[in-house]
């Protein structure tokens, strides 16, 4: 295959643009679960920080990110979720990445306005890589969650993210985004979530590079939810990251 590659440049584009593409249709094949979908409006806001730790050629980096969803009941004021992740990676080879985190998470129960606590543990493998213009990133994540009022069962989840981004200005300050994540529990907890298909989430933006440290991703962003003995959910969603890099 890798010959083949050699030899047909232009082959490893179109055999990895048709992977993605076959990935994302099933992907939005399960956004027709639900009869009566509920449709919600939010708004997501990201800081995001990133780079080497212990120097220009050290193998290991960092990064930490916190996040603010805002919107309940389609009312953009109500705080729906904080998550704040510092994370841990090393860098295997110029292209793959391991990565071992952890996430705090504050959610809040759009009928009841109860608040309930998140603990999450997970690894990660990154792949980065370039053909042509488009820079390809694939994530892929298992969680072990810890979730209050669950009767103490760890909850394992499995997170696979594809994401594309390709500039399309002359000076390459301006880039189009567009990723899909899709989301397996791989066993059921009681009081929060059944095994199997969990959510998937499609986002299509853009970015401005703003200097060597900084940039600003915005767009909009689908999140589809399977929801326990409920009709699925659909987010709508306006979502706006300022990435730094040190």
């Amino acid at each position: 295959m890798l010959s083949l590659f050699r030899l047909y440049p232009d082959l490893k584009t179109r055999v990895l643009g048709w992977l993605f593409f076959i990935y994302l249709f099933i992907s939005l094949g399960c956004l027709s679960h639900a009869a009566t979908p509920l449709d919600e409006l939010q708004s997501v806001e990201v800081l995001n920080a990133t780079g080497k730790l212990g120097g220009a050629h050290s193998k290991w980096v960092g990064n930490i990110q916190a996040q603010a969803r805002m919107g309940r009941n389609n009312n953009l004021a109500e705080i729906n979720r904080l998550l704040v992740t510092p994370i841990v990676g090393y860098q295997v080879t110029p292209h793959v990445s391991v990565w071992q985190g952890y996430t705090y998470t504050q959610g809040w129960n759009a009928i009841t306005n109860d608040r309930r606590d998140e603990h999450r543990l997970f690894q990660q493998v990154l792949v980065e890589n370039k053909w042509r213009k488009v820079t390809w990133t694939s994530r892929s994540r298992l969680e072990e969650r810890f979730i209050e009022n669950t009767g103490g069962t760890t909850g394992y989840r499995l997170r696979q993210q594809l994401r594309g981004q390709m500039p399309i200005s002359a000076d390459n300050k301006w880039s189009a985004v567009v990723f899909n994540e899709y989301f397996v529990n791989l066993n059921a907890v009681p009081n929060n979530n059944k095994a199997g298909y969990n959510q998937n989430i499609l986002f299509v933006g853009v970015n401005r590079q703003l200097n060597k440290h900084f940039n600003v991703e915005g767009g909009y962003a689908l999140q589809t939810i399977n929801r326990v003995n409920l009709a699925d959910q659909f987010n709508h969603i306006i979502q706006v990251q300022l990435n730094y890099k040190w």
